[in-house]
């Protein structure tokens, strides 16, 4: 059984830490799969993983409509502007989620514009 789906029936587990696991891009895409269906898990600490703009973008998509996720560690992941777009575009969505670490990624100045535009209107980050 893979991650995704143990997530989408999880009822307890509030934190989960796969800090340098090698997930790549399919492996976010698992994740992101089973974020979608989760609504406990609080805390996903992802560095590491060389999830890439593609990766970034799945798990954009799940915070897009996630109540529960209130930190989301995805630094050191070669996400460039593409992904930080992604992620912030959901940002203008999520009104949950307290702390959002993008450090030591390649998002580019174009992904700084982004990040503020997304600050002007997300309030709980």
């Amino acid at each position: 059984m893979c991650f995704g789906a143990t997530q989408a029936k999880n009822s307890s587990l509030l934190e989960i830490n796969l800090r340098t696991n090698s997930l790549g891009q399919k492996g976010a895409l698992g994740i992101a799969k089973g974020l979608f269906k989760n609504n406990v898990l609080a805390v996903v600490h992802l560095r590491y993983n060389n999830i890439g703009d593609y990766g970034a973008k799945a798990i954009a998509a799940t915070l897009m409509n996630n109540t529960t996720l209130t930190e989301v560690d995805v630094a050191r992941n070669r996400i460039g502007f593409e992904g930080a777009e992604a992620l912030m575009k959901s940002m203008t969505h999520n009104q949950t989620l307290r702390h959002l670490n993008l450090q030591r990624n390649s998002i580019s100045d174009q992904g700084g514009l982004a990040l503020g535009i997304a600050l002007k209107v997300n309030t709980s980050l």
